[in-house]
């Protein structure tokens, strides 16, 4: 449960049950609008683009556009912006400026959520989030935490303690839920994302409009870390709870053999065997046999001689590339890495809770490994 100072603490939640969350009507009536194009191009629609672009740029709303050909001094086409239809039709009328009918607008959608519910706000010191809305992202797979520490928001990747200022995507609401736990929301869709201090996954590297006033107030607050956009992060089990394929590795079965196959050794105790490797040598993996299991979160680098290994997402967890037989790797729970051995194929290492399952190439019980 959080703790109350004068501000929330939380840095670990349980996950809630996502399967009922994610069963929930979305409150999103729709998540774009757009208007098309009704009137031909006129002579000066390449200036009239041109300005509009300007206007809305300066307005700090300009997600995306498109011009009319192949060539780059086409007119303007299609421009994407950061307001609601509603917001649009209100600050062009306020400015007295006639909307171009030969361009196709799109809007984002209204949010049904506020910032900070009432429910929260006297637990945090300054929302970190942008009030610009979200144009286009990167979508490469990061892992890691937010943490709610004495109402100031703090994220670390994964294997890397949650030291920075954590900034949030105009979309993402904070809210407290039914069990007292602050949760973040989609501010749209209405749908619970993560809970603080769950493990999450978010798209990146995240880009956001960080305004001047809101990120001084937040250094002044919370300290003059480095702000680190987080984007919109959404809670690892709600993911997998949505593609639950994913949760471990698929382990093909062994491909059929007239070899006749040795027993598998005894199950690995809590306490790994260290086995040394020299270069030029060679190991039979005898203390790794496939399919065995360790409450053991150690993993012993010697036993396959120089190894890399490996994130899913292709971060690097750790390596021992002397083929020395010294060095050791820890995986957290809910985590599969990967190692790599020299002129060898892989094997994979899963830690389902804190337990790890240790399989060979191909399913075998054992698999020898090379070493340069």
């Amino acid at each position: 449960m959080p703790v109350m100072t004068n501000y929330a603490t939380q840095i670990n939640a349980p996950s809630p049950d996502y399967r009922a969350l994610l069963s929930q009507l979305s409150q999103a009536a729709a998540w774009r609008a757009e208007r098309k194009a009704t009137a031909p191009f006129p002579a000066n629609a390449k200036s009239i683009g041109e300005l509009w672009i300007v206007r809305l740029k300066k307005r700090g709303a300009l997600v995306g556009y498109g011009l009319a050909g192949k060539s780059p001094d086409g007119p303007v086409e299609m421009i994407d912006t950061g307001l609601t239809e509603k917001e649009f039709a209100s600050w062009t009328k306020e400015n007295g400026w006639p909307v171009a009918a030969h361009i196709r607008w799109g809007f984002v959608a209204e949010m049904n959520l506020p910032q900070v519910s009432d429910a929260a706000k006297s637990a945090i010191r300054v929302w970190p989030a942008s009030v610009a809305r979200t144009g286009a992202q990167n979508q490469a797979l990061f892992h890691g935490r937010v943490e709610l520490r004495d109402g100031c928001f703090f994220v670390g990747q994964s294997g890397q303690p949650a030291d920075k200022l954590a900034w949030f995507h105009a979309e993402i609401g904070l809210d407290r839920d039914k069990a007292g736990y602050y949760i973040l929301r989609e501010r749209v869709s209405g749908q619970t994302l993560t809970r603080l201090g769950e493990n999450m996954s978010w798209g990146g590297p995240a880009s956001a409009e960080i305004d001047t006033e809101t990120k001084r107030a937040l250094q002044k607050a919370c300290g003059p870390g480095e702000i680190y956009v987080v984007g919109s992060p959404e809670a690892s089990e709600r993911f997998l709870t949505q593609y639950p394929h994913l949760r471990g590795p698929q382990i093909p079965p062994p491909p059929p053999t007239t070899e006749v196959q040795q027993p598998s050794a005894q199950p690995l105790s809590s306490t790994t065997t260290r086995a040394s490797v020299p270069k030029g040598g060679q190991s039979e993996c005898r203390d790794v046999p496939a399919g065995n299991r360790s409450t053991d979160r150690m993993i012993d680098m010697g036993t396959f001689g120089a190894v890399t290994l490996y994130g899913l997402a292709g971060q690097l967890v750790c390596s021992e590339p002397s083929g020395s037989g010294v060095g050791e790797c820890e995986l957290s729970a809910n985590s599969v890495a990967i190692a790599k051995a020299k002129n060898s194929s892989r094997a994979l290492i899963a830690s389902s809770q804190g337990t790890l399952i240790w399989y060979g190439n191909k399913g075998v019980s054992c698999v020898k490994r090379s070493v340069e």
